[in-house]
């Protein structure tokens, strides 16, 4: 929730609270009685947000990039079912011609790939789109160690397809293993 400061800013509740109560004690009367009003407003809605409606599930989609017309698809399936939908920021394979390999400026792609790991950060879960037979690519792999990592629910869009051959548990213990040295 936010509200307007004395110059119509936006700021967040808990900033309302502080900048309220610091011009309260300001010695200037208009000033305190502007504040006190904005405290009043802000300590109301902190009363109130026990009836605030329940934050919507975050789901962070993960797949690779060639799948263009699958991650639209599931992006609107989920904002169907009442999600918050995190996505690619881009599509660079299928805008490129499907399976040709995409040259990315120097240090673009590495951070392309940390920009959606601070998404799944975001995320409550991370949605897996595999390609035809589970395939999964590195970065998608890496998205799911990640995920896995940091404990993030996931799910597979295509439960029967697998990851990369593996299905079930096995796939995800698999992706738990150490690297190799």
């Amino acid at each position: 929730m936010s509200f307007m400061n004395k110059d119509n800013q936006t700021i967040s509740l808990w900033r309302a609270l502080a900048e309220s109560a610091r011009e309260l004690v300001s010695g200037d009367f208009a000033t305190e009685q502007a504040a006190g009003q904005r405290f009043d407003t802000a300590m109301d809605a902190v009363q109130n947000a026990e009836n605030l409606p329940e934050m919507p599930r975050i789901v962070c989609l993960c797949g690779s990039t060639r799948q263009k017309a699958e991650f639209l698809e599931t992006q609107r399936e989920e904002t169907w079912a009442g999600r918050i939908v995190l996505s690619v920021g881009s599509f660079a394979h299928a805008d490129n011609g499907g399976d040709a390999e995409v040259v990315f400026p120097p240090g673009v792609k590495e951070k392309l790939d940390e920009l959606h790991k601070r998404k799944i950060d975001l995320a409550d879960e991370v949605l897996v789109i595999q390609g035809f037979n589970g395939y999964c690519g590195p970065s998608t792999l890496s998205e799911i160690k990640y995920a896995l990592r940091t404990s993030k629910q996931i799910r597979l869009k295509y439960p029967e397809r697998g990851i990369n051959g593996m299905t079930g548990d096995k796939a995800f213990l698999k992706l738990t293993e150490p690297e190799p040295a």
